[in-house]
């Protein structure tokens, strides 16, 4: 057999992976990109760059291994956002992506809606539903040309393959999916005015949805007709390529955003303060805390305070020189609005705690921290049972390079803290996925026991330093309560 590929349409780049059957890599490339601003809240990307950097990372994944076959290609990418295309199949107008926060009298119109609910999510900004409720009340010539809408990696696979359809669990992220039944929530729609017949068909993430078309494979320099997996949202595909696969396991992810998922394999039905996402695991579930504010936290101070002049890894030795609970600095890291577990979009940051005798490391430390904190309050949502009974949590994304990020990790949520040997995980957890969907492998869970690789080193928490991350922490939740509602006034 030849090698699988596994696709990553991200936030900021394309990434573009090549693994043998035991998951090797072989290759790892990637081709980056931002996104725009057109207005305040506003966030939007090109779906043709999406296009063109993928194809960019493909072409320099396969420079690296020369006329080796590719067997299979499996997509995954960032969730929610919303590409809308005419009956010509050409995109009507700029992708709608996660961090867009235009649609916010949107969501209080699906939280008065008696038929909102079923798909067990709260309604949020930056959802395909809610920024495609906002382009037909405010966009009205180009809601009329819409024909189909699909998630950016379905895009993707579209581009591949001339096949439209989506999978599970980015299905499960949009608001629309009826979680009870695992199908297109007709009836809300409906209320909506929505027609189900601009979705796409849903199907398993290890479906063959289609094959490369011969005028894409000889522009990327692939062969004609391998087959493309459906795939899945990055957030779930992350986990497989982690191993996260079965009830019970804890993973947290730091990227441009962050979350701290815990699997179930009980079928959601209520809206909470969560998100609820289908696993690409059949009858898996994942209980979600998604923030808003991860990576991009940094990467916003980097860029404000030291004009992007030094690099992450001096920010990360900054960070290191200051004490654990950085001089009594709290920072509330909700530049971007939040989502989970407070579903404001109008949250704002701040910086607790200042005095004349605080440090620029003190500072970058609180940042740090603060995303951290995130993870435990959403931690207060899961199952007590599954939180008590974990050995260990499983970090994953950028933070996890950094053992500073770690380690703050173990402290905070007071869990043994294990990553992978490799940091590519959702566009490995794709290959994994276009493996078994070509029958390389019986099952993702037998995938992940052959392919994934945990380190055998634990990271374990410190009792004294978790001592002042409890007082830390407890300071962090008065900031949001006591606040609430200034964030509300109009400046």
């Amino acid at each position: 057999m030849g090698y699988l590929m596994g696709l990553d349409v991200g936030t900021s780049s394309a990434k573009a992976l090549v693994m043998d059957a035991n998951g090797n890599i072989l290759a790892f490339e990637s081709s980056s990109y931002d996104f725009s601003i057109p207005r305040p809240g506003w966030a939007e990307q090109d779906p043709e760059m999406l296009w063109r950097e993928t194809r960019t990372a493909i072409a320099k994944a396969l420079a690296k291994i020369g006329d080796a076959q590719i067997s299979a290609i499996g997509v995954t990418g960032q969730m929610h956002g919303l590409v809308t295309l005419d009956r010509y199949d050409q995109a009507v107008r700029p992708v709608v992506i996660w961090t867009d926060q235009r649609s916010v009298e949107e969501v209080e119109c699906l939280r008065g809606n008696p038929h909102f609910g079923r798909c067990a999510n709260p309604a949020a900004t930056g959802f395909a539903l809610t920024s495609l409720m906002w382009i037909k009340e405010n966009e009205k010539d180009s809601y009329s040309r819409i024909a189909r809408v699909l998630m950016p990696k379905d895009y993707v696979v579209f581009r591949l393959t001339g096949q439209l359809g989506t999978d599970m669990s980015d299905a499960s992220g949009t608001l629309m999916l009826d979680a009870s039944r695992c199908c297109w929530d007709e009836e809300l729609l409906d209320s909506l005015g929505l027609d189900v017949s601009m979705l796409p068909q849903i199907r398993s993430s290890v479906d063959v949805i289609g094959s490369l078309r011969p005028e894409v494979a000889s522009d990327i320099g692939l062969e004609a007709g391998i087959p493309v997996i459906a795939g899945g949202g990055d957030s779930l595909m992350q986990l497989v390529g982690n191993g996260v696969v079965r009830a019970g396991q804890i993973n947290t992810n730091i990227g441009t955003a962050s979350q701290i998922n815990c699997i179930t394999d009980a079928r959601p039905d209520v809206v909470g303060e969560l998100n609820n996402f289908h696993h690409v695991v059949d009858d898996l579930w994942v209980r979600c805390g998604a923030s808003l504010n991860g990576g991009i936290v940094l990467k916003w101070a980097r860029s404000l305070f030291f004009h992007d002049s030094i690099r992450y890894s001096d920010l990360d030795a900054m960070a290191a020189n200051a004490t654990p609970g950085s001089g009594g600095i709290v920072f509330l890291p909700f530049i971007c609005g939040e989502r989970s577990p407070y579903l404001d979009d109008k949250a704002k940051g701040i910086l607790f705690g200042l005095s004349l005798s605080s440090s620029p490391d003190e500072f970058v430390r609180s940042i740090l921290e603060s995303v951290v904190y995130s993870f435990r309050d959403c931690m207060r949502f899961f199952d007590s049972g599954i939180v008590a009974s974990n050995e260990y949590i499983i970090a994953s994304g950028g933070g996890a390079k950094s053992r500073l990020w770690l380690q703050l990790q173990a402290d905070i949520l007071g869990k043994p803290i294990r990553i992978n040997t490799t940091s590519v995980e959702a566009a490995k957890g794709a290959a994994i996925c276009a493996g078994v969907g070509i029958g390389v492998y019986g099952s993702i869970s037998d995938a992940c026991a052959q392919v994934v690789h945990l380190s055998d080193q634990l990271i374990e928490p410190d009792d004294k330093v978790r001592r002042i991350y409890d007082e830390r922490f407890e300071t962090y939740l008065e900031l949001y309560s006591r606040n609430r509602e200034l964030f509300r006034v109009d400046t």
